[in-house]
């Protein structure tokens, strides 16, 4: 029972993520089967200005910081929301840095898996 609420919620995770509102329940399943789980722990660089947008994150637990190049705190990341979705979609570089605020965990999609996903399923 505890497989099937934590599956529940992480597809409620999936499904409330604007790329991904308008899925069917199977369409956010098989999103799922490509998002890998990933731990950080507190003060933990998760992605660097500049660097090339491989995946996007999305926060599940814990609380994440976005930074200027400058290092300037510029947002808070709470759970339930993405990052890097953004750059996956349209091949720009990191805008920003993303640090972990506190030990944070969360779903990691390739961005080569969910551009064949979603060619896939004829999304893009």
């Amino acid at each position: 029972m505890q497989q099937t609420s934590s599956s529940e919620g992480l597809l409620k995770l999936i499904q409330g993520i604007s790329l991904f509102r308008e899925f069917t329940p199977h369409e956010a399943q098989a999103v799922l089967r490509i998002a890998k789980s990933k731990k950080f722990s507190a003060r933990q660089i998760i992605y660097e200005f500049g660097d090339p947008s491989t995946e996007m994150f999305i926060l599940a637990k814990g609380a994440l910081i976005v930074q200027s190049e400058k290092g300037v705190n510029i947002a808070q990341v709470a759970p339930g929301d993405p990052v890097g979705e953004i750059g996956v979609m349209t091949d720009a570089l990191r805008s920003a840095r993303v640090i972990s605020a506190e030990e944070s965990v969360g779903l990691v999609i390739p961005k080569k898996d969910l551009l064949n996903l979603l060619k896939k399923i004829q999304k893009i």
